[in-house]
């Protein structure tokens, strides 16, 4: 158990691509009463019994988009709460962009009726401030697909952003101001340009504009990991740099 501190520990930094065993996109930021994930992505639900966490355990989803990188492991997640012995009080609260509804709605139409008996909470994003007694989330439309958002999360004082998938945007760049730790997608090298994703080169301004203390790399492609992102990054922006690996952990 954590004690007035946050936790950001990396489930998966990789993608669909990758070939060394890394999950994909998901991320678990965890206070002394609180477990948020975000995004849920192939392999979440292995590399948290990895970690000894139960999926019965976490409070909270927030989805950044709906991609099956980023959201496929919703079906085993659900699946355990549906059949779990657990005694939990809560409902799992899932949040995610306009559309959340019918990604479950569609999950419910191919798997049947124990989706009905979930303790779960299903809501789309309004607004562009979420309030809950413990923490904050403002959220921001991000340049990838036509549902795709970012996410600034405020506790204690503390600001710890993710990108999702994007690429550079005002809106992200906004969203990352002065961000104490943000996990930032870092797809392709800068000469493999993809619209919709950002390279060192791009994370690097996005870094230096939002002055941001400390980014952590991750969604890493094959192609981006002959090079060496972090020193691309330092050229333009004086903060720290972490190249995200499944499981590493930072403590604020």
């Amino acid at each position: 158990m954590i004690t007035n501190k946050i936790q950001i520990r990396l489930i998966g930094t990789g993608t669909i691509l990758s070939d060394e065993g890394q999950a994909c996109s998901s991320t678990l930021l965890e206070t002394s009463k609180e477990k948020i994930l975000i995004d849920c992505g192939p392999g979440t639900f292995l590399q948290l019994k990895k970690m000894e966490i139960r999926p019965d355990e976490i409070h909270f989803i927030f989805l950044t988009h709906f991609h099956p990188d980023h959201v496929s492991d919703l079906i085993p997640f659900l699946f355990f709460l549906a059949n779990s012995r657990s005694q939990r009080k809560d409902s799992l609260q899932i949040w995610g962009p306009a559309g959340l509804a019918t990604l479950l709605a569609g999950f419910q139409k191919i798997y049947g009726n124990w989706l009905d008996k979930l303790p779960v909470i299903i809501r789309e994003l309004s607004g562009s401030l979420l309030q809950f007694p413990a923490f904050s989330v403002r959220w921001a439309k991000v340049l990838h697909n036509a549902e795709s958002v970012g996410y600034r999360f405020e506790i204690d004082r503390k600001i710890i952003v993710f990108s999702g998938d994007s690429d550079y945007c005002p809106e992200l760049v906004e969203l990352s101001w002065q961000a104490d730790l943000a996990v930032l997608e870092c797809s392709y090298p800068d000469e493999t340009v993809v619209p919709g994703h950002l390279t060192p080169g791009k994370v690097g301004k996005i870094g230096r504009e939002a002055a941001i203390k400390h980014i952590v790399l991750t969604h890493l492609y094959p192609e981006i990991k002959p090079g060496n992102p972090e020193e691309s990054i330092k050229k333009i922006y004086s903060g720290s740099v972490s190249t995200g690996k499944d499981f590493a952990q930072f403590i604020l």
